[in-house]
């Protein structure tokens, strides 16, 4: 069986993403074809990550140099698929080009004829499913959507809310769905006291580790605001991960905190060994997301490596936190309660922390490499 997989970007969760999909397909013995984007970066991070990967996948090179909107995807995974004629169509992100083409689906456009009824892929922020979500955004892109369910444009749907993915399923009007474990990628074993003075946390602190870029949707300058009010003496912020997006005022911030002595920053792009030692080195793991819709591969990472969290408490991410007994909640956009939080999680009793931990296990196992593997295949086809 020959699959055509769409993945043109190599930020944040896609290179792992696409390797952990290539390999779940060729291991049941299809022909990949990797439609992948024109930085270099892409297939240099996705050998770095699975080597030996890319040397098994056929490569097309889907995206052009300049500017590459959700037309413009939709059009090369249109121009793939004539040129190399696949059984299946795996798109690793809808949301690549999900809003546009329901917009205009609700105009009345339709998907290309190479794509009709054969579109398969992963939808990570489904909001025009989301009978919850409101305004006129929603409205116009769920009638586009509808308009192309009906017309039977999709031959099947993955999404990551295990809530929504159970709804959908159950109401007519849909395509088949398929949930996808958030799955965390495995990490070699790192000594804590190693990893500990590799990222200078300092003996006898609880290191709050805040991990990945700081857009605004990711809170970070709402953590800054919570650790620069009182509160408990032990409370140390860890942050990891490339934060060049930042503004100004957030790395003077973020500088203060430092010079103060209550923080450390590590503002570089991690591997996959260093990302396993920044988890290793934090007491606790921080999700301050503001409105965040959807899901989180932070949380699967921390499950990993057992350390429990503090999130806030807006849609599927504080949903799982409580179902799940993870860690504890702030309330949305509240620094103050983020603070209070994270202290309350500082003081938990070891029985409390160690409950902590078990459920941690427990999420881990279910979100699995294995699991999404599994999932994988099933979105495919096969």
């Amino acid at each position: 069986m020959k699959i055509l997989l769409f993945e043109p970007r190599f930020e944040g969760h896609h290179v792992p993403w696409a390797s952990l999909l290539a390999r779940s397909l060729l291991d049941a013995d299809a022909e990949v074809i990797l439609a992948h984007g024109s930085d270099p970066r892409q297939l240099d991070r996705l050998e770095f990550s699975d080597p030996g990967l890319v040397n098994r996948l056929q490569l097309h090179p889907a995206c052009p140099e300049g500017r590459f909107d959700g037309g413009a995807a939709l059009a090369s995974l249109d121009a793939a698929a004539q040129r190399h004629r696949p059984d299946r169509i795996l798109v690793a992100n809808l949301d690549e080009f999900a809003a546009s083409l329901f917009r205009k689906a609700a105009l009345g456009g339709r998907l290309p004829a190479s794509l009709h009824g054969q579109l398969r892929g992963i939808y990570i922020r489904p909001r025009p499913l989301d009978l919850n979500q409101r305004g006129f955004q929603n409205a116009w892109k769920r009638k586009g959507y509808a308009r192309l369910a009906a017309s039977g444009a999709f031959a099947r749907l993955g999404i990551l809310d295990e809530d929504l993915a159970a709804t959908v399923a159950s109401t007519p009007g849909h395509p088949p769905i398929t949930w996808m474990p958030d799955f965390w990628t495995p990490s070699p074993p790192v000594d804590r006291s190693t990893a500990r003075r590799a990222f200078k946390v300092p003996d006898g602190r609880t290191a709050f580790l805040f991990f990945g870029v700081p857009h605004r949707r990711k809170g970070l300058e709402l953590l800054v605001d919570a650790m620069s009010r009182p509160g408990h003496p032990d409370r140390f912020l860890l942050v990891a991960g490339d934060q060049h997006a930042g503004s100004p005022e957030l790395k003077q911030d973020l500088n203060r905190l430092v010079r103060d002595g209550r923080a450390v920053v590590h503002d570089r792009f991690l591997d996959d060994a260093e990302m396993a030692a920044a988890y290793v080195a934090a007491d606790r793991v921080v999700l301050p997301y503001r409105s965040h819709y959807g899901s989180s591969g932070v949380l699967g990472h921390a499950a990993l490596h057992a350390r429990p969290v503090v999130a806030s408490d807006f849609h599927l991410l504080g949903r799982r936190v409580v179902r799940a007994n993870l860690g504890l909640v702030h309330a949305n956009e509240d620094a103050a309660s983020l603070a209070e939080t994270m202290d309350r999680s500082i003081e938990a009793s070891d029985d409390v922390v160690a409950n902590w931990q078990k459920s941690l296990q427990d999420w881990r196992d279910r979100n699995a490499p294995e699991a999404f593997a599994h999932a994988a295949r099933s979105l495919a086809g096969i």
